[in-house]
């Protein structure tokens, strides 16, 4: 919705055509090729009926467009996605711990040490409410604390920081 507002608002005759863009991306997370396609390109990601994202996405030209239009539109896109896949490959080579153990280098506050010594803290906060509550586990709460920043000195993240969160969701799983 946010996005057709923004699209609608950038052309005066709105046309639209169906670009496409190598299977081989879909292996990357969906919301790394989703923000590509959305945040970066301005274009509309198909999925199937089930949610899965087809290799597939809508443009809006201010013209008709033409086969050199829709053929530009897709290269611009593989090259993005290709930078993506990348540094999801690249991430992906080291555990998400390690990217964790990184996090040391990362300042959170002056005052209050590195990203590294907020996830301690955080880690003691989980297991004492883990503790406290009923049907917690405890060990699986401290594990989430434990990596719940990781994603911060991801490569993505550095590249992609609307994907915070998401990314570290992905890795951990």
């Amino acid at each position: 919705e946010k996005l057709l507002k923004e699209v609608v608002n950038l052309v005066e005759w709105p046309q639209l055509a169906i670009g496409s863009f190598d299977e081989k991306f879909l292996r990357a997370p969906k919301d790394v090729l989703i923000s590509e396609m959305v945040q970066h390109q301005r274009y509309f990601p198909l999925l199937d009926q089930s949610g899965s994202l087809k290799n597939q996405f809508i443009i809006t030209a201010d013209n008709t467009p033409s086969e050199l239009i829709i053929k530009g539109n897709q290269k611009v896109l593989s090259a993005r996605l290709s930078d993506g896949l990348f540094l999801y490959d690249q991430d992906r080579k080291v555990s998400l711990e390690t990217h964790n153990e990184k996090l040391k280098t990362i300042v959170f506050q002056k005052n209050l040490g590195s990203m590294l010594d907020k996830v301690l803290r955080l880690e003691k906060h989980a297991t004492l409410l883990a503790n406290t509550l009923k049907n917690v586990d405890a060990k699986k709460a401290a594990q989430a604390a434990h990596l719940c920043k990781a994603d911060l000195s991801t490569l993505l993240v550095g590249e992609f920081p609307e994907l915070q969160g998401t990314i570290g969701r992905d890795y951990a799983l």
